[in-house]
């Protein structure tokens, strides 16, 4: 009966592990279709000012926030639906690829499919978007350019904001670009040429650079949006006084309690 019990336990481990797992790429992709989203806000700004307020309304706001969400859902649970690298039982197929690790090691690639990382995760779902993004710039950056050299100073004002704007957002997409990529490019290279191909200190290199990216986000809206960064500010000296009160209460009731 423990025998029994034990072996349950064990086959579900692995499949916990792939649910965690799939929950990192479904943050991943709302990370990636958040940025698409706010290119194609940006586009629609510059390129329809005068329709902008009518199309962008705040329930179509809230739509697209869900479609991404959604989205990312089903898209990063998709190995959960048979595209992962355990048997039936709930241990680690051994049918698996060579260049997987071997399944007594409790990481990402001994559950989750490398072909699924390459053609689905990294081509579809990152490199697809992340190009579309950078055509979006490209266009944004050609248009204000333009728009500069032939609009009136007041105009320019604007359009200037719109850049300074543009430039902050585009280099949020190249940090997560430049954060990102070199580990799915590791991958890549896992997959073709074995686990040979990368050693383990540059994988791990891959993932505590994709991890930063995460830390360094807030960090870059702070400094460069303003909104954002008065947003923060508001957040900041509301705990503060929260914390006054606190200690504040607490010296009333240590006073009260010496009496």
């Amino acid at each position: 009966m423990i025998a029994s019990g034990s072996r349950l336990s064990a086959s579900w481990c692995p499949w916990l592990l792939l649910t965690f797992c799939c929950v990192i790429l479904v943050l991943t992709e709302a990370s990636v279709l958040s940025l698409l989203a706010i290119a194609i806000d940006r586009y629609l700004r510059l390129h329809m000012p005068f329709r902008y307020k009518a199309i962008v309304t705040q329930r179509r706001t809230l739509l697209a926030m869900s479609v991404c969400w959604i989205l990312s859902f089903l898209l990063g649970f998709t190995p959960l639906l048979g595209w992962h690298n355990l048997s039936a039982t709930g241990y680690y197929s051994t049918n698996t690829s060579s260049t997987l690790p071997s399944s007594s090691q409790c990481t990402f690639l001994s559950v989750i499919s490398l072909p699924f990382m390459v053609y689905f995760n990294f081509l579809g779902c990152i490199m697809a978007p992340l190009l579309v993004m950078t055509f979006l710039y490209i266009i944004i950056f050609w248009s204000l350019h333009k728009r500069l050299k032939n609009s009136c100073p007041q105009a320019q004002a604007m359009l200037l904001r719109e850049k300074k704007l543009a430039c902050s957002l585009a280099l949020v997409l190249t940090l997560f670009a430049f954060c990102w990529i070199p580990l799915h490019l590791m991958n890549c290279l896992l997959f073709l040429w074995g686990p040979q191909a990368v050693t383990q200190g540059a994988l791990y290199t891959g993932i505590l650079l994709s991890h930063a990216n995460s830390a360094v986000n807030p960090v870059v809206y702070a400094c460069r949006i303003p909104k954002i960064q008065k947003a923060y500010g508001q957040i900041w000296k509301h705990l503060a006084l929260k914390l006054n009160c606190f200690t504040r209460n607490e010296s009333i009731q240590q006073a009260i309690t010496r009496d």
